[in-house]
């Protein structure tokens, strides 16, 4: 069950933490509406905590999934890790405001078929 754990602690963690950074550059976005350089979107993205809350909710998340495979073998642990794929889009519309097209709906949904897929030829 322990190992169970380690990989939904992953999903989770790369899911918000890759909200939180969107978020967070959202408000870089906002702040500065003329073109930037990508050096200068970093330097005030880094400047702003949800940036780097993000950016250690995605290390807590490769660490868990490292750990994962440790029990688990890669194919399952990496296909697993396709549902932060979905939580991401899901999510990314309910609290970012990031709209939620037909396509991408889809999109999600071949996600999900392709991973029940791969663990039911994969005996798990």
């Amino acid at each position: 069950m322990m190992q169970t754990w380690w990989i939904i602690g992953a999903v989770l963690a790369m899911m918000l933490g890759n909200l939180i950074v969107r978020a967070g550059m959202v408000g870089v976005q906002l702040a500065h509406t003329n073109r930037l350089s990508t050096l200068q979107v970093l330097r005030y993205g880094l400047r702003r905590w949800q940036v780097w809350l993000g950016m250690l909710l995605l290390f807590v998340g490769i660490i868990a999934w490292i750990s994962s495979v440790v029990w688990w073998r890669l194919e399952l642990s990496y296909t697993l890790l396709g549902l932060s794929y979905v939580a991401t889009i899901v999510f990314a519309w309910w609290f970012v405001g990031e709209t939620l097209t037909l396509e991408k709906m889809f999109g999600a949904i071949i996600i999900v078929v392709g991973i029940l897929l791969i663990i039911r030829g994969s005996g798990f």
